[in-house]
């Protein structure tokens, strides 16, 4: 099983990549109530990391 939750954002979107092809889709980053982040959490959506080939460099798309 792969790690969902990160002390930090930073933590989160290095493993969001992979973690998002493995899963063949797109990936919400949330910040929980306990500091931590999540992909796919109860929490306020920080970010969303677009599924796609690696060689294409997506980007997120950051919540306002």
């Amino acid at each position: 099983m792969r790690k969902i939750t990160f002390d930090t954002v930073e933590d989160a979107i290095g493993a969001v990549e992979n973690f998002s092809d493995g899963l063949g889709c797109n990936v919400t980053i949330t910040s929980e109530t306990d500091g931590t982040f999540m992909f796919f959490g109860h929490g306020e959506k920080v970010a969303t990391w677009i599924c796609g080939d690696k060689e294409d460099d997506l980007q997120f798309y950051v919540s306002p």
